[in-house]
């Protein structure tokens, strides 16, 4: 009974880590996809900007 009741608490813990790295990782690549995209946003302003002023 016990070693069940700890087999079943170890491997829900598991699964929370796994979930929490699944989830880490999703935070990492929005971040990314967020600073690709204002980064591509910016260069395409600048280029507007410079055939704007000559």
């Amino acid at each position: 009974m016990v070693i069940s009741q700890s087999l079943t608490l170890i491997s829900f813990i598991h699964s929370e880590i796994a979930i929490s790295r699944v989830e880490q990782r999703c935070h990492q690549m929005k971040e990314r996809t967020v600073f690709i995209f204002s980064l591509i946003t910016f260069l395409l302003l600048s280029k507007l900007l410079d055939r704007l002023w000559y």
